[in-house]
């Protein structure tokens, strides 16, 4: 995390005169640098955290990290860490949760004590909460509730939650934000861009990892968070999207009683998950099952999914319906990251390290030397592994995280939902292995993969997979030319430079014709050759494309030959 401010033994007063010292330089060369723009209001909020960054300092240094302070290359224990972070508050803990998703950057010992991170706090007093009731709806409490509880349901550090009934007799709940909480977070988000910068800025080893770019993904996480508006949409947007599932039901937003800092929804008069179970203990397996089967539609065939599935957020009514709480942190995966996902999970099942190494590929951001044979070998390895366990006993949450990490030891970057998906599946498999041991988790992806492959072979699907590929074909046909000509144009005076220069305008002018007669007849016979494979397809509507396809093709062939 840190190296040495100074030299070795430097005094605590010298680290924090450094960082001090470094405030200003820090916000403008690294946190403008990333926010693209000079912003006052952050620069006046840094100024203002140097006695932030202090007490920081403090708590880091009384927790362990003073030999690193120090000049010293003797870390903090995971404990000290996680005790650390605690004390730090809201903005320090809710990053260490996020941190402890990044198994590509931590050792496993840390991102277990990242996960015991806790999220409670010492309740508002009540005069606190009407006072904010009344800035963000514009009335009492008494006047837009028939009842409110003042007697809180839960308290957290980002808000609090009170029981109350409307006039109209529906009994809600109201989640009221913390006061002050903007002031406290974008203070506390200065002092945790400086951190990150000077860390980078000290130890060279710290750059691939970005840490200025993590604080800034985290901002904005945790900026959605605090928008109690933004959760009210996604609330909406699951209702909207899951209305077809039997045996859910989403607590409604209720708009109208809603704000950035105060949420009111439908009270959900359900029992936690674990209650629930213990007394009727004949349904666990089938509530596992059907909570797996939820998340995995949520994420391969809606692409959206909610992203903080711990027991908590779990309630069963007492028909039985699964209720599901909590949508302040969501996650979205495009169709091209979700096919490729179906695509390892596929490859790791059948213990093929060449299809799941492809596929992972397919999914990260690789560097210019990234040794492919080295991680094929390493992931091979890995896949053989769990190829050999009882599915049972094969986590998916753990395999993507073992794989984040073999890619981050290879420089690749992970996608961000990647290590987010991860994260998901590990809690959600906790969850369903305490509801039922036996059941293997990865047999529930089996849905997955026969919708996955029946999107690929929609009509529209390959209809526009047939245009984009075509597209690409023509545009590689008629650009590689003139790159070809670029480059030898720069290679200098060299032969191959002179025979393109001394080409005459007619005779690039034939050329030009018959690259453009190739590409024709290219075109034609790829879409007659794509036709007559869908033609024999067993559903009529794919046989018809292909038909079609199969005609279009042969007819520009025709074209072509009668042309000479």
């Amino acid at each position: 995390m840190f190296r040495s401010v100074g030299r070795r033994g430097s005094q605590y007063g010298n680290a924090k005169s450094v960082l001090q010292a470094s405030a200003e330089g820090l916000y403008r060369g690294v946190v403008l640098s990333s926010a693209g723009k000079s912003d006052p209001h952050l620069f006046r909020a840094l100024v203002n955290s140097t006695p932030r960054v202090a007490s920081v300092i403090k708590v880091l240094w009384r927790h362990g990290f003073g030999g690193v302070l120090g000049g010293e290359r003797k870390w903090p224990t995971p404990d000290q860490v996680r005790d650390a972070l605690n004390e730090l508050g809201l903005v320090f803990i809710k990053f260490g949760q996020v941190l402890s998703t990044r198994a590509d950057l931590l050792p496993a010992d840390y991102i277990s004590a990242l996960e015991t991170l806790q999220d409670h706090a010492t309740p508002v007093a009540i005069e606190i909460i009407q006072q904010t009731i009344v800035s963000e709806l514009g009335n009492s409490a008494s006047t837009l509730f028939q009842d409110f509880e003042n007697e809180p349901l839960a308290s957290a550090s980002i808000a609090q939650v009170h029981a109350a009934t409307l006039w109209d007799g529906r009994e809600v709940v109201v989640k009221i934000q913390r006061p002050d909480l903007d002031e406290l977070v974008n203070q506390d988000l200065v002092v945790l861009s400086q951190v990150a910068a000077l860390a980078e800025k000290l130890t060279p080893a710290l750059r691939p990892y970005g840490l200025p770019a993590l604080v800034d993904d985290f901002r904005q996480q945790l900026g959605d968070e605090l928008n109690f508006e933004s959760e009210a949409a996604h609330i909406m947007r699951f209702e909207k999207m899951l209305e077809a599932e039997n045996g859910l039901w989403i607590p409604s937003a209720i708009v109208e009683f809603s704000s950035k800092r105060v949420l009111t929804m439908a009270r959900s008069h359900g029992v936690r998950l674990e209650q629930y179970v213990a007394e009727h203990p004949d349904e666990a397996s089938g509530l596992a099952r059907r909570i797996g089967r939820l998340f995995i539609r949520q994420i391969f065939r809606h692409g959206v999914f909610h992203a903080d599935p711990h027991p908590g957020n779990f309630f069963i009514l007492q028909d039985g319906r699964i209720c599901l709480h909590d949508f302040g942190m969501i996650g979205e995966v495009d169709e091209y990251t979700r096919e490729a996902l179906v695509s390892l999970v596929d490859a790791t099942v059948a213990g093929d390290g060449r299809g799941a190494t492809r596929a992972y590929l397919d999914l990260g951001l690789l560097p210019r030397d990234v040794d492919r044979q080295s991680l094929q070998t390493e992931v091979t390895a890995m896949v053989l592994d769990i190829r050999s366990r009882p599915l049972a006993e094969v986590s998916v949450g753990e395999a993507l995280q073992s794989l984040a990490t073999l890619g981050g030891q290879h420089q690749i970057k992970n996608p961000g939902v990647i290590l987010r998906l991860s994260k998901v599946f590990i809690t959600l498999e906790g969850v369903l292995a305490r509801l039922d041991p036996e059941l293997s988790f990865i047999e529930l992806f089996g849905d997955a993969f026969h919708e996955a492959i029946n999107r690929r072979m929609q009509p529209k699907r390959l209809q526009r997979d047939f245009m984009l590929a075509l597209q690409a074909f023509d545009k590689l046909t008629r650009e590689a030319p003139d790159d070809v000509r670029r480059i030898l144009n720069n290679w200098g005076d060299g032969n191959l430079g002179q025979i393109v220069i001394k080409q005459k305008p007619d005779e690039i002018k034939r050329r030009s014709t018959e690259a453009k007669a190739s590409r024709q007849t290219l075109a034609g016979g790829f879409t007659a050759l794509t036709g007559a494979v869908l033609a024999n397809s067993s559903s009529a509507n794919i046989q018809s494309i292909g038909v079609a396809l199969l005609v279009s093709g042969l007819a520009v062939l025709l074209f072509r030959l009668f042309r000479g």
